[in-house]
């Protein structure tokens, strides 16, 4: 094991792999996809842009809250939490305009 780890600090094309195969799993994963997309797809169709990163991590982090895939319940809390980013959006002004100074 203690090889490995080696192998894996030094070598730098070793290290961009399990970064690459780490962020595929992620974006891949049900709950990304079920949360993180739904606030992507939300912004896309509000504001007609991608989320910025200031709004996208709070509302995909409300929607995953207390999700864990493959326990009893867990489409259900899935659900019920995906509505609340749903409703909120709606009625929250965009980052840009509500930072702005006049």
């Amino acid at each position: 094991m203690s090889a490995t780890l080696d192998r894996l600090v030094t070598d730098a094309a070793c290290i961009e792999r399990r970064r690459v195969d780490t962020s595929a799993a992620f974006f891949l994963s049900i709950e990304f996809q079920r949360t993180g997309f739904l606030v992507h797809k939300l912004y896309r169709a509000s504001y007609g842009r991608m989320p910025r990163r200031a709004e996208f991590l709070p509302d995909a982090r409300q929607a995953a809250r207390g999700v864990v895939v493959g326990t009893p319940g867990w489409e259900k809390l899935l659900d019920d939490n995906t509505r609340a980013p749903s409703s909120m959006n709606g009625s929250r002004a965009p980052i840009s305009s509500s930072t702005s100074t006049s």
